[in-house]
C-alpha cells in the first residue's frame, strides 16, 4: 500500500470505466459508463485516487442549479476497504474544491446519512459544510449493506469552501441536549410542537451505526427515527447543523446545531 496517493481527472471511457467495480462492491450497482462520461463532458467531475496505477476511491458530481445559483451536486464518493479511514475522503473533497473552482463554481451540496459518524465528522467538523435540512426516506429503501433494513433518510448540506469557518465546540451542555443516550437507548426532550428558545442545542447519535444494526436492528430504527423527530423540528425552527463532535473512545458523536 503505498502512501502517496495521487488524485486525477477521470475524463476518457477506459478511466471511467474503472470506477464501476468500486461502486458494485460498495452499493451493489454502477451508474453507466455513457452517463459519467456525458457528465463529465458537460460540466460534471470525476476524479479518482490511485495507488501506483490502481484506482482505490473516487468521487463524483455534476453541474446543478437550484433557482437562484448554479453549483456542483456531489453525488458519490467511494473508497475500497483497505484504504478507507486514511484520510483519503477529505483528500478527495478538497481536491475536489480545488478543481470546481477553476471550472467556475462557489459551491458545492451533497447529502449524507446523519447516523454515519465517521461522514458527518468529515463533512461538518473537517470540511466545515454546514447541514442546511433533512429529508426522510429520501432515495426510499435500498439494498446495499450501507443502507439495507434503515430508511434513508439523509441530510442536505452546503459548502461553500472559500468561506468556511472553524469552530472549536468541544463541550457539550447537558440542558441543550435535545437526544440523549441512556443505556444505549435514545432519548428525545419533549419538543413536540415547541418553540425551541435557546440558541444552539446538541443531538447524540451512536458512533458506530453499521454496528449497532448488525447486534439490534430495533434499537437502530429506533435511533433513526428519534433522530428524525429531532432534525426536522430543528430545521423548521431554522436552525443548522454547524458542527461535529466525535471521539472515537466513546461509543456516541453530537451534532451541534446553532441559528
Amino acid at each position: 500500500m503505498n502512501s502517496e496517493i495521487r488524485i486525477e481527472q477521470l475524463v476518457e471511457k477506459h478511466e471511467l470505466e474503472k470506477v464501476i467495480p468500486i461502486e458494485k462492491a460498495i452499493w451493489g450497482n454502477a451508474t453507466p459508463v455513457h452517463q459519467t462520461y456525458t457528465t463529465v463532458k458537460n460540466g460534471g467531475l470525476m476524479l479518482g485516487a490511485y495507488d501506483t496505477d490502481q484506482l482505490v476511491g473516487f468521487s463524483y458530481g455534476f453541474s446543478a442549479y437550484d433557482g437562484k445559483e448554479v453549483y456542483l451536486y456531489s453525488h458519490m464518493l467511494g473508497i475500497t476497504q483497505p484504504y478507507q479511514k486514511m484520510g483519503l475522503g477529505m483528500k478527495l473533497k478538497l481536491k475536489q474544491a480545488e478543481i470546481a473552482e477553476q471550472m467556475g463554481y462557489t459551491k458545492m451540496k451533497w447529502t449524507f446519512d446523519p447516523l454515519q459518524s465517521l461522514n458527518a465528522y468529515l463533512n461538518l467538523a473537517k470540511l466545515g459544510a454546514v447541514g442546511m435540512t433533512y429529508k426522510e426516506n429520501y432515495y426510499g429503501e435500498m439494498k446495499d449493506e450501507l443502507n439495507q433494513g434503515m430508511p434513508s433518510d439523509r441530510m442536505i448540506i452546503e459548502w461553500y469552501w472559500n468561506q468556511r469557518s472553524s469552530m472549536d465546540v468541544q463541550k457539550v451542555v447537558d440542558d441543550q441536549l435535545l437526544l440523549r443516550e441512556v443505556n444505549g437507548n435514545p432519548v428525545t426532550a419533549d419538543i413536540a410542537d415547541q418553540l425551541l428558545q435557546g440558541k444552539e442545542y446538541f443531538v447524540t447519535i451512536p458512533n458506530n451505526i453499521l454496528e449497532l444494526k448488525k447486534e439490534d436492528l430495533q434499537k437502530a430504527l429506533e435511533w433513526r427515527m428519534k433522530t428524525r423527530e429531532v432534525f426536522l423540528s430543528l430545521f423548521k425552527q431554522g436552525f443548522q447543523a454547524k458542527h461535529f463532535i466525535r471521539d472515537s473512545n466513546r461509543p456516541f458523536g453530537y451534532f451541534y446545531f446553532s441559528k
